[in-house]
């Protein structure tokens, strides 16, 4: 998949806002629904996405930094970014539920047509959705946590996380539905601009389905700003492409910003590069745990050896 912007008419938002806001009022059932308007759903929920991400990327890019400089990096400085790694995933998956809630707010309660154009957006978006449901469902429901953990060596360090689950009785670590043989973990580096990418791959998806189902009388451009969204694509063109040992053979999601002569950015999945250090090398790991009461072993992610 690959995304150019700006966008003559939406700039940096995506299409799809301007397919929402054109939508005579009489075909839409919102208020039925007890629902916003649909372009609002997607504003608000758009945007809760990115400002998540902007402001966990800029946390990263800033400890990326001082590892450069070759400053010390507290692990609570680390452990702290988990409330904001949360509220990324949980933001991404909220977007997801409103690309859901747009297409419910565009039919009766109770048609047939809405359950088929749910159905069609579903099927398009099963890999992506999949994905965040995973790691969303499993804090919800069976009361996960995410981990921060970071890898360093030399000048360089990779922030990620996982999903901290059981692995045997008694024993927590990476969460084995999530990270095979529980010895892996999710760098920022790779998921960050893995979700944003994909964010504005579902907004085609939508975009899509609202065309196909509803017939849009003209393109009415809202007046949004699209600053905060170039600035979050510029802070992402930022990270290192330096990943997880079992993110090294991965395709790659790409996001690269030019200023001259004038502002674009190109999002890409797959990207047409490759990882910075695919040569082996040993890594610092580093993070924090806190055991139960009777769990009381920890097995550390890239590593046989429990603790």
């Amino acid at each position: 998949m690959k995304f150019e912007l700006p966008h003559r008419d939406s700039g940096y938002y995506p299409q799809v806002v301007l397919t929402l806001n054109g939508i005579p009022d009489e075909k839409i059932f919102h208020i039925e629904h007890g629902l916003m308007h649909p372009v609002d759903i997607f504003v608000t929920t758009f945007n809760d996405a990115t400002e998540s991400a902007s402001r966990l990327t800029k946390r990263i890019n800033s400890i990326i930094l001082l590892k450069k400089e070759n400053e010390d990096i507290r692990l609570e400085e680390i452990d702290d970014i988990r409330v904001d790694i949360f509220n990324f995933l949980f933001f991404s998956a909220n977007f997801i539920e409103a690309c859901q809630s747009i297409i419910k707010s565009l039919f009766e309660k109770n048609s047939k047509q809405a359950g088929k154009a749910a159905r069609e957006f579903n099927g398009l978006t099963i890999e992506y959705r999949a994905h965040v449901s995973k790691i969303i469902n499993f804090i919800k429901h069976q009361h996960r946590r995410i981990r921060p953990i970071t890898g360093a060596w030399g000048n360089k360090i990779i922030v990620g996380y996982y999903v901290e689950g059981v692995v045997a009785a008694n024993v927590i670590g990476p969460d084995p539905e999530v990270h095979p043989d529980s010895n892996s973990a999710i760098s920022l580096n790779r998921d960050i601009p893995y979700h944003v990418v994909n964010l504005y791959f579902m907004c085609s998806c939508l975009d899509t389905i609202v065309r196909k189902h509803i017939k849009v009388a003209q393109i009415a451009q809202p007046n949004l700003d699209g600053n905060k969204i170039f600035s979050l694509l510029q802070e992402i063109s930022k990270i290192p492409l330096n990943y997880f040992p079992n993110e090294i053979n991965k395709s790659i999601p790409l996001i690269s910003t030019h200023t001259s002569p004038s502002d674009r950015a190109l999002l890409e999945y797959p990207g047409r590069k490759k990882a910075e250090n695919r040569k082996p090398h040993n890594m610092n790991i580093s993070l924090t745990s806190i055991m139960g009461v009777r769990s009381r072993s920890l097995k550390l992610p890239y590593s046989p050896i429990d603790s």
